[in-house]
């Protein structure tokens, strides 16, 4: 004990007890260090192992050494650079800070403690090197487009660099810069804590020396000059400006913020030069004042300056400032999107829809969408999954020939396996994994027709298949719902479909997909990559077992592929033998087109220019550039030429592929948002917002949202053949209006693929919108009544996607068609019960579309548009026929009654208008006795 009464600390009493737990703890920490980095390295090397693997299951392992290669080379060039860097420097701290210690310690403590500055020292350059290297190869990607970039052939029009400038070279001297500047910051850091540390166990003030202070300037000077090159890169930045009238460098941008940027440029080389000099003259003070002047002046110019430039000299003369940068944003935008090949008709609008139109149009009446996906999906789920582990995903839109030449559009889904929802008790591994692996077979029905009971017709349906399609290969061990990994060619027989006598039918897996388990070392690395010990274990694997994994669509390709963006729904193809297969929609996208208008921040310029297409038994992928000419995609063929195909050799994979591709709901969403302002091509007009449009709008579920694009098979106005197209209506911009006012269609069949229309509606005319035909729909007193009639009580009314579908060629009209469906409370199961279509004057709501259509034109034959029964005599108004008997097909009747029908006609006619009036009567004779009875 001292003389003060304290007690000393362990290392003033010899310092061994304190040497020999510090060296302890040293030992323990390098030991768990070492323990650390061997898991590490052997994680890192099961994931390529198993990579590797995979990437040579599906025959793209020349694009995953490619990237491997990139990223290796990428992580050691940083990692040393860095490393080299930090130990240089810590090196000369090291050297400038040693000296002898004032402190009263033993020389063993003296000495472990600089052993741990040291041993800090060197951890320090291990992680910071290993951390700068994980982010250099993180950017494989911008390397690859940087080495292999093509011109755009478009330049912007501020700086005359071409678009690949912008696209491909600034992001790699954005992440040079940024890496740089990390680099030299983490450097400062560490010198800084090493001298602090140095100069704490000699337990001496901090002085900086001659050395000192010449080794901080030359760092800050580096740092200064990664600052200077900021300020540089964002010069050209500014090309995506936000602020002025549209996007891009406006004339603020140009004129205040551009010269500024010129300015912090020279003051932060004036800064670094300054710094450097501070070695030889002014030392910190120099330093101090060098940094402020570039502080002050990029917080003055920098953000001050261009906001008063803004509101004084821009604000009262905006559209004469802006006119020009406008007009670049238009454009950059328009092409962009590709809304530049828009074709801009106008709509001869005529209110009325007659029957001359619709038996002219009488494919588009045949193939009217009445089955909304998200309630078919509902009854799909309900009468044709038969099994509680099966359910169907999403349902699609697509076209198909028929053996009789016709082209019908129908609504189609896959039949997916969803083993969680097997019975608590079935939930074990062996069932998960190895017996219940796939999905079975899919429904297909038409878009129209309906049975009596309110149900979809099949031309495909139940397990096993049956209808108008044939499935030689119906199981579906890829898909959008097959998220888990599975083992096939077990020793476990696989489940395939639950028999017609109730007892299931086995299938061993007769395909290429997935990995061979062919050794015990790679059951070891999928056992630690899947986290599955049994597969280690279990005596159900052999060595002719495949591992499939990654087998859902989305993630499959985005790991072919990381570089392109997804569609949101893939969509399932019955190919020409029978054989099922997905097609994925993949953009390439950036957003670094100069002068863009962005979609959600994601990116501001896209392309459709891959169809993947997988095989839904193999898992086989395979990717068809469409648009070959586009620059991203030539950049991609050019780093990894292997991995696409042209278009063209689809047909060698399955002839009947190219016959259903279709505009992609994605991009199409993209345009059409995009094409709600910048439709508008002249610069006043944009900036006026004169002629802003809408999203159209329509109720569903008892709720008001975005009516979404719809496919619809029809024959576009001018046009002579039906066609395959994705169609959205427009209304005008703000709340009030609700009419439409314009209406965009993308073509999706042969040489037409891709081919962009607008119809315009005169300006003087007004057109119905989505909302304001739902309006009339719940304005309707007869249609009223009918929904109190049959939407009571525990059962819900579904109203379906509101179609507005053109047609007509000199008298161009509006047919607005819209399903209800009824459903229980308690159960999704929907029936389509009623449909409602309108035009400009009349809404009519009856049990079948064809019903509903000759009441509203008040004709009793409408062609080939429809070949039914036309409707009974007794009906309830316009709105709602009365009751009457079985449709018939009148083209089996050989009797002319075309005269007395029309005079039927005229005596209805002349009944109904008797029993108004004598409706009226009786409620005038009502109301008289209600009066008098109170007085």
């Amino acid at each position: 004990m001292s003389s003060n009464g304290e007690q000393p600390v362990p290392w003033a009493q010899g310092g061994e007890l304190s040497a020999l737990s510090l060296k302890l703890i040293t030992r323990v920490g390098l030991a768990v260090a070492a323990v650390a980095l061997v898991v590490g390295l052997l994680w890192i090397a099961k994931d390529i192992y198993t990579d590797w693997l995979w990437f040579d299951a599906v025959e793209f392992l020349d694009v995953y050494q490619k990237i491997l290669g990139m990223r290796i080379w990428l992580f050691f060039s940083g990692t040393i650079l860095v490393a080299a860097l930090l130990v240089v420097n810590l090196y000369i701290a090291y050297r400038f800070s040693r000296g002898e210690s004032i402190l009263p310690v033993p020389p063993e403590v003296y000495n472990l403690g600089r052993f741990g500055i040291i041993a800090g020292a060197v951890l320090t350059v291990f992680i910071m090197s290993i951390v700068f290297g994980i982010v250099a190869q993180g950017r494989w990607e911008t390397f690859l487009l940087y080495m292999n970039r093509v011109s755009f052939g478009v330049e912007d029009p501020q700086f005359h660099k071409d678009m690949s400038f912008h696209v491909a070279v600034m992001p790699m001297l954005h992440f040079i810069q940024g890496w740089f500047m990390g680099v030299v910051i983490a450097i400062m850091v560490a010198v800084v804590a090493l001298y602090l540390a140095i100069f704490g166990l000699r337990g001496v003030q901090i002085v900086p020396t001659p050395q000192i202070k010449a080794h901080i300037a030359i760092l800050a000077a580096f740092l200064m000059v990664a600052i200077a090159a900021a300020h540089y890169l964002d010069i050209f930045e500014l090309v995506f400006s936000g602020r002025g009238a549209a996007p891009g460098a406006g004339y603020t941008d140009v004129n205040a913020r551009l010269p500024v940027l010129w300015i912090l440029v020279a003051i932060s080389l004036v800064s670094a030069l300054g710094f450097i000099v501070s070695i030889w003259y002014g030392g910190v003070r120099l330093m101090v004042a060098a940094f402020s002047l570039w502080a002050v002046l990029a917080i003055l110019a920098g953000a001050i300056y261009p906001t008063a430039f803004q509101r004084f000299r821009v604000n009262p003369n905006e559209f004469e400032r802006e006119e020009q940068y406008i007009q670049r944003g238009i454009s950059a935008t328009a092409f962009a999107y590709d809304l530049e090949q828009v074709d801009e008709r106008s709509f001869a609008y005529n209110p009325s829809v007659d029957a001359e139109t619709l038996a002219a149009n009488h494919e588009t009446i045949q193939n009217v969408r009445l089955w909304d996906h998200r309630p078919l999906r509902d009854t799909y789920n309900q009468i044709q999954t038969f099994r509680q582990y099966y359910n169907f995903v999403g349902v699609d839109v697509d076209r198909y020939t028929f053996p009789d030449g016709q082209t019908r559009q129908v609504m189609l889904s896959a039949r997916e396996l969803f083993p969680e929802n097997l019975e608590l008790d079935a939930q074990n591994w062996v069932n998960r994994k190895l017996s219940y692996t796939h999905g079975y077979g899919a429904a297909v029905s038409p878009v129209t027709e309906i049975t009596e009971e309110g149900r979809p017709e099949f031309f495909l349906q139940d397990i096993p298949s049956s209808g108008d399609f044939t499935l030689n290969r119906p199981e579906i061990y890829y898909g959008e719902n097959t998220k888990s990994f599975i083992f096939v060619n077990s020793n476990t027989p696989e489940f395939n479909f639950p028999g017609l006598g109730g007892e299931p039918v086995f299938a061993n897996y007769e395909g290429s997909g997935g990995v061979k388990i062919s050794s015990f070392f790679r059951r070891i690395a999928y056992s630690w990559e899947l986290l599955d010990f049994n597969l280690l274990i279990s005596g159900q694997i052999t060595s002719d077992s495949r591992v499939q994994y990654r087998r859902e669509i989305s993630d499959r390709v985005s790991t072919v592929a990381p570089f392109l963006k997804l569609d949101n729904d893939p969509y399932l193809v019955i190919g020409e033998n029978g054989k099922l297969w997905w097609i994925q929609d993949a953009y390439t996208v950036t957003d670094r087109f100069a002068y863009s208008q962005a979609v959600l921040d994601e990116f501001n310029y896209i392309r459709n220019t891959v169809k993947v297409v997988i095989d839904a038994y193999n898992g086989t992928v395979h990717l068809f550039v469409i648009e070959p000419e586009e620059p991203l995609i030539q950049m991609y063929r050019k780093a990894f030429p292997s991995l696409f195909k042209d278009i063209d050799a689809i047909d060698e994979l399955d002839p009947a592929l190219k016959d259903h591709i279709r505009y992609p709901m994605d991009l199409f969403t993209a345009q059409t948002g995009i094409n709600l302002r910048y439709h508008m091509r002249d610069p006043q007009v944009f900036f006026q917002k004169e002629d802003l449009w809408a999203q159209a709008q329509e109720v569903f579920i008892g709720n008001t949202q975005v009516v979404e694009p719809y496919y619809i098979m029809m024959k576009l106005p001018g046009e002579t053949k039906q066609e395959f197209v994705l169609l959205l209506p427009f209304t005008p911009g703000g709340e009030e209006r609700k009419n439409m006012v314009a209406w965009m269609a993308a073509r999706s069949d042969g040489d037409n693929y891709g081919k962009l229309l607008t119809f315009i509606f005169p300006k003087g005319s007004q057109v119905d919108g989505p909302e304001q035909i739902e309006g009339r729909i719940t304005n309707d007193e007869e249609i009223g009544r009918e929904f109190t009639l049959i939407c009571g009580g525990d059962k819900q009314c579904i109203r379906g996607n509101l179609l507005a579908i053109p047609m007509g060629e000199e008298s161009q009209s509006i047919l607005y068609v819209e399903p209800l469906y009824i459903r229980a409370e308690a159960l999704a199961f929907p029936e389509l019960k009623k449909v409602i279509v309108a035009d400009s004057k009349n809404v009519v709501m009856t049990d079948t579309l064809c019903e509903s259509l000759r009441i509203l034109v008040q004709a009793t034959d409408l062609g080939q548009a429809c070949l039914e029964e036309p409707p009974p005599d007794e009906v309830t108004g316009p709105g709602i026929p009365g009751p009457g008997t079985t449709p018939v097909d009148i083209g089996e009747i050989d009797i002319d009654l075309g005269d007395d029908i029309g005079l039927i006609g005229d005596a209805v006619d002349e009944l109904r208008e008797n029993l108004t009036a004598l409706e009226e009567a009786l409620q005038r004779i009502n109301k008289a006795l209600e009066e008098g009875g109170t007085q």
